[in-house]
C-alpha cells in the first residue's frame, strides 16, 4: 500500500479514498464521443451563424454555455454512479473539454478567416463609365502636360479642366 520508499504521493494515489482510474477504453470512447459532439455542435453553430449573422454576434456567450452543458452532460452519462477523486475528475473534465473544444476552435477559426461578403462584379455599364473616365483623365493629363511645356496654360485652360473633372465626378456618381 505504501509503494516505493513509502513516499507520500504513492500513498495518496493508492489510498482507499482514491478509487482506481477509469479503464483506458472508457477514456477513448469518451474522447471520441466528445470529438463527435464538438464537430456536430460546431456545424450547428456555423449553420445558425449563417442564418442569423448579425444576431449571432450577440449570442456567442449562449453558444459557449450550451457547448459547456453538452460537454459536461456527456461526461456525466459516461461516469454515472462512479466515484472519483478530485484530480481524476479534473483530468477527465480536461479530456472532455479538449475533445469537444478542439473541433469547435478549428471551426471558429476557419469561419473567421472567410470573407463575410461576396465580391460583386461591376455590371457592363459601370465598367464602361469607369473606362470612359480613366481614358478622359489620361487624355486631359497629356493635353495639360503639352500645354504647360509650350507655355500656353492660362485661366481658360484650367477652367476647361475643372469642368471636365466635374463631368467625370458626375459620371462616377451615376454608377
Amino acid at each position: 500500500m505504501y509503494g516505493l520508499h513509502g513516499s507520500t504521493i504513492t500513498l495518496f494515489l493508492l489510498s482507499p479514498m482514491n478509487p482506481p482510474f477509469p479503464p483506458a477504453i472508457d477514456l477513448v470512447l469518451l474522447s471520441l464521443t466528445e470529438v463527435l459532439f464538438g464537430f456536430t455542435y460546431d456545424r450547428a453553430v456555423s449553420w445558425f451563424e449563417r442564418k442569423n449573422g448579425k444576431l449571432f454576434k450577440f449570442l456567442v456567450s449562449w453558444s459557449v454555455v450550451l457547448g459547456t452543458v453538452g460537454t459536461l452532460t456527456i461526461r456525466l452519462l459516461f461516469f454515472w454512479g462512479r466515484v472519483s477523486a478530485e484530480w481524476q475528475t479534473f483530468l477527465i473534465d480536461l479530456l472532455c473539454f479538449a475533445g469537444s473544444g478542439l473541433p469547435m476552435i478549428i471551426g471558429s477559426m476557419s469561419r473567421a478567416g472567410k470573407p463575410t461578403h461576396k465580391v460583386r462584379r461591376w455590371p457592363t455599364f459601370a465598367n464602361q463609365v469607369r473606362e470612359d473616365v480613366v481614358s478622359g483623365m489620361r487624355s486631359t493629363a497629356d493635353e495639360l502636360s503639352r500645354e504647360a511645356k509650350a507655355g500656353r496654360v492660362n485661366a481658360g485652360t484650367l477652367v476647361e479642366i475643372v469642368h471636365k473633372l466635374h463631368e467625370w465626378v458626375g459620371s462616377l456618381k451615376s454608377v
